[in-house]
């Protein structure tokens, strides 16, 4: 079977940008990538402002095109079809992260399953977000 062919109107930008972020190597296949944090690193390399929508759809095509699910209904856990995850807020004290369990944000996430072969961890508040998933973040 073929893989999905990206629209025409599908920006270049976008999916380069893709295929440099959602990599094996930085460990954002597989796992949970809020996408607060894929839009702000889209942002870092001058792609300029995009709205939720837009990204979601744009991701979920790029996904396509290259064989991969974009949040599997094992993840999804909203009505309207969202995969969020309850997210410790996390500071820096003299470049170590501090997690402070006590304060949290619901975040939308994205899953990108590169196989259905690949188990997808059971997802719980009970473990912290920062267990689940490697994310770089900027020092600010």
């Amino acid at each position: 079977m073929p893989l999905p062919r990206l629209p025409k109107d599908f920006p270049t930008s976008v999916q380069d940008w893709a295929e440099g972020y959602f990599t094996h190597e930085a460990k954002r296949l597989n796992c949970a990538v809020p996408i607060q944090h894929a839009i702000e690193a889209y942002k870092l390399v001058g792609k300029g402002s995009i709205d939720y929508k837009t990204f979601i759809e744009r991701l979920k095509s790029w996904a396509e095109s290259k064989g991969y699910v974009y949040n599997p209904k094992e993840v999804v856990n909203t009505r309207d079809g969202y995969f969020t995850l309850d997210i410790p807020d996390v500071s820096y004290y003299r470049g170590a992260r501090v997690e402070d369990r006590s304060e949290t944000t619901i975040a939308i996430c994205a899953y990108i399953q590169t196989s259905p072969d690949i188990p997808i961890p059971v997802f719980t508040t009970r473990k912290s977000f920062w267990d689940l998933v490697t994310v770089d973040y900027p020092l600010d």
